[in-house]
């Protein structure tokens, strides 16, 4: 009984593995769409870069047991995961310049640090 479930497990891994394989060469070889996620300006990476974010999302996929979806779903998932990875790996984010409220209006800072004085705008 223990012998049946290991080559049924062993089996089943070098499915996953083959699978695996498969979807990294897929991925790896659509130029089109790599360049489309490289020219994105929220992902600052070299294609080298990418190459390794590849092999860390299909580990992921596969931890997730997500490896037998439609390679347009992995695609279009590995899209939106990489822009999560390039801001929190240090690609700047854009953000919205807040008012300090603690900045006096005398002062010509109208809630900004570094607010232009205009003539006539003390009050």
């Amino acid at each position: 009984m223990r012998k049946e479930k290991e080559k049924i497990s062993g089996k089943k891994e070098k499915e996953t593995n083959q699978k695996a394989a498969e979807i990294l060469l897929e991925l790896k070889s659509s130029f089109s769409w790599r360049d489309k996620i490289l020219r994105d300006p929220r992902i600052n990476f070299t294609r080298e870069k990418m190459d390794q974010y590849f092999m860390i999302f299909i580990n992921e996929l596969d931890v997730k047991d997500d490896l037998y979806k439609p390679l347009s779903e992995i695609k279009r998932h590995f899209f939106n995961w990489i822009i999560i990875k390039a801001n929190k790996n240090g690609s700047p984010k854009q953000t919205k310049h807040k008012a300090d409220p603690t900045t006096p209006v005398l002062k010509g800072g109208y809630g900004y640090n570094d607010a232009i004085d205009l003539p006539g705008s003390e009050g």
